[in-house]
Parts: C-alpha cells; sequence; structure tokens
C-alpha cells in the first residue's frame, strides 16, 4: 500500500514525471504509426513489438524487414 500511495504522489507532484510518460506514451505512438505504414502489423502486434523494443528484451519473435524500419527502430 505504501509503493501506490508513493506512486500517486510522485504522479500528481512531479513535472518530470509527467513529462516521462508522455514522452514514452509519444515514442509508442510513433513507433507503432511507423510500423503500420511500413509493415502493415495489426495494432496488437504493433503495441507488443514497440513495448519490447523500448524495454529492450527482444524475443526476435517480430522483427523488422526494411531498411527503413531497421533505422527508425
Amino acid at each position: 500500500m505504501d509503493l501506490l500511495y508513493i506512486i500517486v504522489n510522485v504522479w500528481k507532484e512531479d513535472e518530470e514525471f509527467w513529462f516521462f510518460i508522455i514522452l514514452m506514451f509519444g515514442i509508442i505512438v510513433a513507433g507503432c504509426m511507423f510500423d503500420m505504414i511500413e509493415e502493415g502489423w495489426g495494432m496488437i502486434d504493433l503495441i507488443y513489438f514497440c513495448v519490447i523494443t523500448i524495454s529492450t528484451f527482444g524475443y526476435s519473435d517480430f522483427s523488422s524487414t526494411t531498411h527503413a524500419l531497421k533505422i527508425f527502430t
């Protein structure tokens, strides 16, 4: 319960935390849109690929096939 309290207070008071959340959301949206145009993947696949790539897990079940997407990624 203390962890939840800390997260809620940081969320309300810290401007850098808001910037980080908005930045991460923007990166995921931009990545999904670019991947949708280049690869033609479905929405679930796009979100999965972007989150796995950002988190640096890289399971290799999805991979970039075009040079433009490889550079963007």
